[in-house]
């Protein structure tokens, strides 16, 4: 809402929001509580982000099915300040299936066209992560992410009913665990 975004700029709240690609592949995982995919939605929310001059990230989590460059140039269009590729939430129970559908490295499948897209046609003016945390390691800084480092994270996660959790991959370790 208005009144949302009007508070987000009071407080300078950095904001990310999930959009996991075109409307097709993002309402297979994205859906509302009645079952409806939440694509439009989502776009409308951006849009009054953009109206009210609040700058926002697009989290999108990794689909394998899903064409890499069809959704990082979606992502891409809505103009985030900041675009992260999320890796899916798999563990050692269920990784081999995956690997027999996907190849060997399905995340690597996945962000290599992603990575050669961004560096040959890409500008610096969105930054797009894991990519540039990995630049950052290598140049010998530190890490921003969960995914690399152990450093103590600066956010917390606020799910669509309200939920905090201070890292929310943890949920796949156990109910309620995050």
């Amino acid at each position: 809402t208005r009144e949302w975004v009007e508070l987000f700029d009071e407080h300078r709240v950095d904001v990310g929001v999930s959009m996991d690609g075109p409307e097709a592949v993002h309402d297979r995982r994205r859906v509302d509580h009645r079952g409806r995919g939440s694509h439009h939605a989502v776009l409308r929310g951006l849009d009054l982000l953009r109206e009210g001059g609040v700058a926002f990230a697009v989290l999108s989590v990794i689909d394998f099915d899903a064409d890499p460059l069809e959704v990082h140039e979606h992502v891409t269009a809505l103009g985030p300040a900041q675009i992260s590729y999320l890796m899916p939430h798999h563990t050692h129970d269920d990784i081999a299936e995956v690997r027999a559908r996907h190849g060997e490295t399905p995340c690597l499948g996945w962000l290599g066209p992603v990575l050669d897209r961004w560096w040959e046609h890409g500008t610096l003016r969105t930054s797009v992560q894991p990519f540039r945390t990995m630049a950052r390691l290598i140049l010998g800084g530190s890490s921003d992410l969960d995914l690399f480092g152990g450093a103590p994270l600066g956010f917390c996660f606020v799910e669509t009913d309200g939920a905090i959790e201070g890292l929310d991959v943890l949920r796949i370790c156990e109910d309620g665990f995050a």
